[in-house]
């Protein structure tokens, strides 16, 4: 549990009768024959016959960790449940004994005189050990003279070299003085704490990350299992923890050169009922108690009305294309011509007047050509408005389409955009850049992802995931940063700006209702994204269930575990191209038409929409 400080805060069920199930008994007999056709004589026996199999479980052994001095022997043992189905024996020609391993049949640096060969110590003991029953192996080990910590693994075999699946043990021995045991059982955590912002009762779900960096593994199953655990001793015993180890890959960690492997495991508690703010540590237990260094402190502020996160509202900047050709700019209003890059001021342009702005590369010089003058500067160059009524024009930028308004077909160009402006070079693509600067909220209502005949609570929907995906990448600030932007106009999310906002009011009413709200999920805190933004990808259809984020784009499993697949009936595609995945619909996430269809339909609020595509979220408010 996690221990409170004393900063305290404020389908359907279907019956079946005997006739019915007569009845398809008879279908699937006749559809069965006529597509395997007549059964062999004999077929029928040797279909029933079960093939016999070799598996076994650790269940226990003498010690895993041996400490002796140099030269001295000590008799160790293991037992092996046998789970598969064939009888065990020791007697030739197919005897079940224990053999070195890495490689098999490798020569011992423990071997006594007693091993009845150097790459196998004994035999079963038993005579028989059949399945379900536990055989047992006992034999003796030597020290090497050399001190130092030393492994040996084993095998279980049939005959002399024919592995019996789960049949492998180890253990670890230090030969001379007690060694620190930290330095068997050690790991390192990818990250040494955590915190979390939620409400009461809520559930806390995150993966943890840990390198094996002492000289044992660490199993995952039978004895010595290692597991996800509170290590703090003074931790209260009331919490709700159902935390375990999922190990990625068999681990093999036992050399200098192979004890960097990962395993990851499952943070899953459900914090206090009781506001507050509770502190705790996690780490992984082995079979000698607590892991030295795997300790993770897990700090929880459990509110009713947690204060938003962030004192202002983010700002977000907006890739709106590569121009060819100079950028002309203009504005209703006047507007400021600042360094981009210190924010200094160079002057202002007064209403519709026009500002041009070249770029040399082969100089590194931008030249602004502005009231007749021209001036050369080292430095990218913004345009800010000093008002939110001033809307700065793209004169440059053919962002055209036909539209109808007021049932007239008229062709508008999307050219005008809210907040700054900036022209940036990026040498990293060797790209000249147009980039719109502004409040997140504002960028929301230039959205062109719907329309205005869309349902408010539809809108809502969609704005809140496009607020989330928004935020995520301004925190994040990494999959534009070598063309200096957080979001692309039309990669990313597609924006058109201040003329499309005025075309489709209802955006902009859909985002003031939802203010600040964005979908989080605790696997993606971290020291940038505090308060765990979401990935919110969304598309336009699915076949009729939703893609998860491997499933489509790959990676380990688990990963991005709020983006996984859903059923999706209301969002069964009408286009074929969409539903062969074109024209970027990838159906990961949210279906915008199931979405819509769900709300228009079963009269579904935004917030319940949100969390039945994206598993596991919570919705909170990350500013006013």
């Amino acid at each position: 549990m996690l221990q409170k400080t004393q900063h305290k805060n404020h389908r359907r069920s279907e019956h079946v009768t005997r006739a019915m199930t007569l009845r398809a008994w008879i279908v699937i007999s006749v559809v069965t024959t006529m597509l395997v056709g007549p059964i062999a004589p004999g077929s029928l026996e040797a279909a029933t016959k079960k093939e016999t199999t070799d598996a076994a479980l650790l269940v226990n052994q003498s010690n895993r960790l041996i400490t002796l001095p140099p030269g001295k022997a000590v008799t160790v043992w293991f037992e092996f449940q046998n789970v598969g189905t064939s009888t065990w024996t020791n007697q030739d020609p197919d005897p079940v004994g224990l053999n070195t391993d890495d490689p098999l049949r490798r020569k011992s640096k423990f071997q006594t005189k007693r091993w009845r060969a150097f790459w196998r110590p004994t035999r079963l003991l038993q005579d028989k050990v059949k399945p379900g029953a536990v055989g047992r192996f006992r034999f003796a080990v030597k020290a090497p003279i050399k001190p130092g910590i030393w492994r040996e693994s084993f095998s279980l075999v049939h005959g002399t070299k024919t592995r019996i699946a789960g049949g492998q043990a180890e253990f670890i021995m230090i030969v001379g003085q007690p060694a620190d045991l930290a330095q068997v059982f050690r790991a390192q955590p990818k990250k040494t704490s955590l915190s979390f912002w939620v409400k009461p009762g809520d559930r806390i779900y995150y993966p943890l990350e840990f390198r094996n960096v002492g000289h044992a593994s660490w199993r995952r199953d039978g004895w010595g299992t290692t597991n996800l655990g509170r290590v703090n001793p003074e931790g209260s015993p009331a919490i709700a923890s159902t935390s375990s180890l999922s190990l990625q890959t068999t681990p093999t960690i036992v050399k200098a050169a192979t004890r960097r492997q990962y395993t990851s495991a499952i943070l899953d508690i459900v914090a206090p009922t009781e506001t507050g703010l509770y502190r705790d540590s996690f780490g992984l237990v082995g079979p000698n108690g607590p892991i030295s260094g795997s300790a993770v402190t897990v700090e929880v502020n459990v509110s009713q009305d947690p204060q938003p996160p962030f004192d202002a509202e983010p700002i977000v900047r907006v890739g709106i294309y590569a121009p060819a050709k100079p950028v002309v700019v203009t504005a209703n209003g006047s507007y400021e011509i600042r360094n981009a890059d210190t924010n200094e001021y160079l002057g202002t342009n007064a209403a519709d007047s026009t500002a041009t702005v070249t770029y040399d590369p082969t100089i590194g010089r931008y030249t602004l050509l502005s009231n007749a003058v021209a001036t050369t500067y080292p430095h990218a160059l913004r345009f800010v408005p000093p008002t939110d009524q001033t809307i700065i024009e793209i004169q440059s930028f053919s962002n055209k389409r036909e539209v109808t308004i007021d049932g007239q077909t008229a062709t508008v160009n999307d050219n005008k955009f809210r907040g700054a402006v900036e022209v940036r070079y990026a040498p990293a693509t060797s790209k000249l850049w147009v980039i719109n600067e502004l409040p997140i909220e504002q960028y929301l209502w230039g959205l062109a992802e719907t329309t205005n005949r869309a349902p408010l609570e539809f809108v809502k929907t969609l704005v809140t995931a496009a607020r989330s995906y928004a935020l995520y990448h301004r925190l994040r600030a990494t999959k534009h940063a070598d063309e200096n932007y957080h979001l692309n106009s039309t990669t990313d999310q597609l924006y058109r700006g201040y003329n499309y906002e005025q075309r489709h009011p209802n955006i902009a009413v859909g985002t003031q209702a939802t203010r600040g709200i964005v979908a989080t999920h605790p696997s993606m805190v971290n020291e940038k994204n505090t308060i765990g933004a979401i990935v919110a990808a969304y598309s336009s259809c699915t076949d009729g269930r939703t893609r998860s984020y491997v499933e489509r784009w790959g990676g380990t499993p688990g990963l991005f575990p709020y983006l996984i697949s859903v059923p999706d009936p209301d969002g069964l595609c009408t286009n074929q191209r969409w539903l062969q995945g074109l024209d970027g619909n990838h159906m990961v996430g949210m279906s915008a038409l199931g979405a819509l269809r769900s709300v228009a339909n079963q009269n579904l609020t935004y917030d319940a929409v949100l969390r039945y595509y994206y598993t596991g979220v919570s919705l909170l408010r990350a500013y006013q």
